[in-house]
């Protein structure tokens, strides 16, 4: 039996997972950030300036959600040098807008296990969580490892890539959290302060990495199941419009890609390239059952180099 793991069906709400206004470190309002994404087709805003979570309710219209969010930041103390320190930062996002607690932190109190507790404690009062910028963070593989109740991973930070000269698309470390048996999603984000240059510059912080989320209306409610489920995935431009298995074939249809490629748990895998000069938008390929090691996930390249990559979805429970 076919089953759809993107159905074509589904609603696909385009979503910034976090950025800051003028409440922290950003440059802009929120109504100013509020029209620039709309205008570029955003329907959901995660505002996570940092520290306090704030929901700003009085901008939901039919076609805008915000969503209840900040950023936590937990750094290594002693080295002189800041950029030789790691520093974890982390968004919460509520999932009850109307009842929701802050979480109070340290961040000067930097440890594995300190980072833990308090992702352990806004687990506790119902918030999604997400680690940020993964090698801005300057985490190894193993460390993120580590790190326990995690519901989501900023596979693509956009102001990294921009501004912040760290790699900014991670799938190394989320394939290795995923083959070490963590269950997370990949979150696409633009971190966006706005200070650098204007919206209309093709190199501003905004814009450039959202995520795709599958939700049946944009209501919180809705949207909060919808990113729990796992019905998302990160985006720095192409769109997936189907993903389906029935038996051991797969088939996918996409925007205009370079390359289109089922990956899994082990290095088995079924791609379809384009010709040179060419884009492909439709692929059916062939699985070997025994040997997806527990999951297969797909990553599509376009022909700018950008990328989209859903999450593991796995064998027995997803198909």
């Amino acid at each position: 039996m076919k089953k759809y793991l993107i159905s074509p069906e589904q609603n696909q709400y385009k979503a910034n997972m976090h950025g800051h206004s003028r409440l922290s470190d950003g440059k802009l309002t929120l109504e100013q950030l509020k029209e620039g994404y709309k205008e570029r087709g955003y329907s959901v805003y995660a505002f996570s300036d940092h520290t306090t979570v704030r929901w700003h309710k009085e901008l939901t219209d039919e076609n805008f959600l915000p969503l209840a969010a900040a950023e936590i930041d937990v750094s290594q103390q002693g080295a002189e040098n800041f950029n030789l320190r790691k520093s974890f930062h982390f968004n919460i996002i509520a999932r009850d807008p109307e009842h929701f607690e802050q979480v109070p932190y340290d961040n000067k109190n930097y440890s594995i296990q300190y980072i833990n507790s308090l992702i352990a404690e806004a687990r506790a009062k119902n918030y999604f969580v997400v680690a940020n910028h993964p090698n801005w963070s300057l985490f190894t593989e193993d460390e993120y490892l580590q790190i326990e109740g995690l519901n989501g991973f900023e596979l693509y930070n956009c102001i990294t890539a921009n501004y912040g000269g760290a790699l900014s698309f991670t799938p190394e470390i989320y394939l290795y959290l995923l083959r070490n048996g963590k269950r997370i999603y990949p979150i696409g984000a633009d971190d966006n302060h706005s200070f650098c240059l204007p919206f209309s510059h093709p190199n501003n912080d905004s814009f450039g990495g959202f995520t795709y989320i599958l939700a049946d209306k944009l209501e919180y409610g809705g949207v909060i199941n919808a990113l729990d489920r796992g019905d998302c995935y990160c985006s720095m431009g192409p769109q997936i419009h189907e993903f389906s298995i029935e038996d051991d074939v797969v088939h996918v249809k996409t925007s205009p890609a370079k390359r289109i490629t089922v990956m899994t748990g082990t290095r088995h895998l079924t791609t379809l390239p384009a010709l040179r000069g060419e884009t492909v938008e439709e692929f059916t390929g062939r699985l070997n059952m025994n040997l997806l090691g527990g999951f297969i996930l797909l990553h599509v390249e376009d022909s700018e180099g950008k990328h989209a990559m859903t999450r593991a979805y796995y064998q027995g429970e997803d198909f």
